[in-house]
């Protein structure tokens, strides 16, 4: 089974998991054996709708479940008398990474430990992360082959302080289906003084926020194609409400979280009416320096890639001017840039200097892709920083972030 994972890796992440799935159907484990495999671990935010029905609150899906039925995700189950979560303290991967890997506004340079769970709530076509997210977690194979092991709250944070890192970063996976997990894990890591991380999609309901901000440093959130209603149905094979996820960043900011925006981008008729549309709501309702970074979603991503969908990387450049000219001032292109600076919006001198390193795709021995495209070197150049806060050395504007 591992070394048809591998290969299945190499040659289509959407190949490898509707072969997976396809193959391992022949062994998925009752709900009795998944707990007695994983653990029973009762979820946080669930509401009985009567003797039979539980409704799941922690994403905007809110799947409604009868016993023995899973959510969209395929982590959240109802036994007959509570949601269970069957992801609780899987971990697909776990090693050291930077924080700029993901954020260009919060902590540049530090070192933290990076936590992969299992599933997801979107499971899109176009996913890099396809092998730990469109998977089934009461299925045997998936759970021997792709977990790497499983652990409590308390052990995340004694790794992290073991390899002397400065926070956690929760991702790779979608966190939002690891909810407790992380929630309970981000409060021992904040007693450590650890700082906390989530990537994520977005579609978090407002209970979820509510349990989830006082618990994370710095959230960031991807948006696609800035919420065009035929890429997310090509992507998902179903509609979302974009609101949503626009509604989560401004509640994690109104909140305290340090927030940043990403948005995976491929041509389009409307891409830029989107993006200026997007771009104007999140300066009038969330705040002008919020940091948006704009990627090009390439070919690799998706095994039903045409070559209508390919957006020359000059437009990604239009794409962001047109972000800047609606309002927002700390908009990066991601794609091609060797240098990627952040100027004081006041004065205009760059206060912060990244140089991107190599891009190169990469695929280890367990089967896991990375990116180094995000990797730079980071120079604070004319940036005076007073307990985490940033002050332009020229004009001594703050600098949106915690630095």
């Amino acid at each position: 089974m591992d070394a048809l994972f591998r290969y299945a890796v190499g040659a289509s992440l959407l190949k490898l998991i509707h072969l997976y799935n396809t193959f391992a159907q022949q062994h998925d484990m009752t709900l009795e054996q998944v707990v007695s495999y994983v653990g029973h671990h009762a979820i946080r935010l669930q509401r009985r709708i009567n003797a039979r029905w539980i409704e799941c609150r922690i994403c905007c899906r809110r799947c409604v479940m009868a016993k023995g039925e899973y959510g969209f995700c395929h982590v959240v189950c109802n036994t007959g008398d509570t949601l269970i979560s069957t992801n609780y303290g899987l971990i697909t991967g776990i090693g050291t990474t930077n924080t700029d890997f993901d954020f260009l506004h919060f902590k540049p340079n530090a070192t933290a430990l990076y936590v992969a769970g299992l599933g997801c709530n979107f499971h899109c076509d176009a996913c890099l992360n396809a092998c730990i997210t469109h998977v089934k977690t009461m299925n045997r194979n998936v759970l021997t082959a792709l977990v790497k092991e499983q652990l409590a709250p308390s052990a995340v944070v004694d790794k992290a302080k073991q390899e002397k890192a400065s926070g956690i970063v929760f991702g790779g996976n979608e966190p939002t289906v690891c909810l407790d997990f992380v929630v309970d894990t981000a409060h021992l890591a904040k007693e450590a003084g650890l700082f906390v991380t989530f990537q994520t999609n977005g579609y978090l309901t407002p209970e979820a926020i509510e349990l989830l901000a006082p618990n994370i440093d710095a959230v960031v959130v991807g948006l696609k194609a800035f919420g065009d209603v035929g890429v997310y149905k090509w992507l998902l094979e179903r509609r979302i409400n974009y609101e949503h996820i626009l509604a989560s960043v401004k509640a994690f900011h109104e909140r305290g979280t340090h927030v940043e925006v990403t948005a995976l981008v491929l041509k389009s008729d409307n891409v830029e009416t989107l993006a200026e549309q997007t771009s104007r709501w999140l300066a009038t309702n969330v705040s002008r320096e919020i940091p948006l970074s704009i990627h090009r979603m390439e070919r690799f991503y998706s095994a039903h890639w045409q070559e209508s969908y390919e957006l020359p990387a000059d437009d990604v450049n239009k794409i962001a001017q047109v972000c800047r000219d609606a309002g927002l001032v700390n908009v990066y292109s991601r794609e091609e840039a060797q240098q990627v600076p952040t100027y004081c919006p006041s004065c205009g001198k760059v206060v912060v200097q990244r140089t991107a390193r190599d891009k190169a795709l990469s695929c280890n021995a367990d089967g896991v892709v990375s990116y180094s495209q995000h990797e730079f070197d980071i120079h604070c150049v004319g940036l005076n920083v007073v307990e985490g806060r940033g002050y332009c050395a020229s004009c001594s504007n703050t600098i949106y972030g915690a630095w």
